[in-house]
């Protein structure tokens, strides 16, 4: 819904699920942009809440990333949880495994060369698991 609400805006802000972020180059910009923020959300009635709103941070919290003027940044003890986890064993892991990953592609060195292996190796799962499949049809 927000999002629609503040549509014209986007070349200068980003929401993140319920999180208005506003960017800026130059201060009487910004300025600017947030009268214009604030008037539009005022003629909505929508409201935001004090412990959630930062005013002129360098970087902020959203959605475990900190989020700066030059990119995301995941938080050190989400990715040593997602570290610590198992290696996958059977193919609804390893489906599930990739999910996780994928979200994270930008953080772990070798990406690519990673996922290429794992996709295959999910293929090899997937072809084995038809084929007994279509021998325990055969038997019906």
């Amino acid at each position: 819904m927000i999002d629609r609400i503040l549509q014209q805006q986007r070349p200068y802000i980003r929401i993140y699920v319920d999180d208005i972020v506003i960017f800026f180059n130059m201060l009487e910009e910004h300025l600017k942009h947030l009268h214009n923020i604030f008037d539009i959300l005022d003629k909505m009635k929508i409201c935001l809440l004090s412990k959630k709103f930062y005013l002129v941070y360098l970087s902020v919290q959203l959605l475990s990333q900190w989020v700066d003027a030059l990119n995301l940044v995941t938080l050190k003890d989400k990715l040593a949880a997602i570290f610590r986890i198992r290696f996958p064993l059977s193919l609804s892991q390893l489906e599930k495994y990739l999910d996780l990953i994928d979200y994270l592609w930008q953080y772990i060195s070798h990406y690519t060369v990673i996922v290429k292996l794992l996709q295959q190796q999910k293929t090899f799962l997937n072809q084995g698991l038809q084929a007994k499949e279509m021998k325990e049809n055969a038997r019906k």
